[in-house]
């Protein structure tokens, strides 16, 4: 079976993603997912990145939100709304030799 490789070399944001709230109080495997990506949040479009593992010695997970539906940004953090009403932080920091 062949070993799965992921090419980061287009991922050119590493991102810290909170989740602040969720309606009726639901609760998420994990609060905070630190990880890389490509593309910044945006209206229209579910924010997509690549996290760290839950566990040690598994490989990157993919996480993403539904359709963000509303944003604020200020410097490198953005505040989303989702389309099912959660709310998340996003901290972004530009990788280094990025332009």
């Amino acid at each position: 079976m062949p070993i799965l490789t992921i090419d980061m070399s287009g991922l050119t944001h590493k991102v810290i993603l909170t989740h602040i709230s969720r309606p009726g109080g639901m609760v998420l495997r994990t609060k905070e997912v630190r990880g890389w990506t490509k593309y910044l949040p945006e209206v229209g479009l579910p924010f997509i990145l690549l996290g760290e593992p839950l566990e040690k010695g598994m490989g990157l997970r993919r996480v993403n939100t539904s359709e963000v539906v509303g944003l604020e940004v200020a410097g490198d953090t953005y505040m989303l709304k989702t389309k099912t009403g959660s709310v998340y932080q996003v901290i972004s920091e530009r990788m280094v030799g990025d332009s």
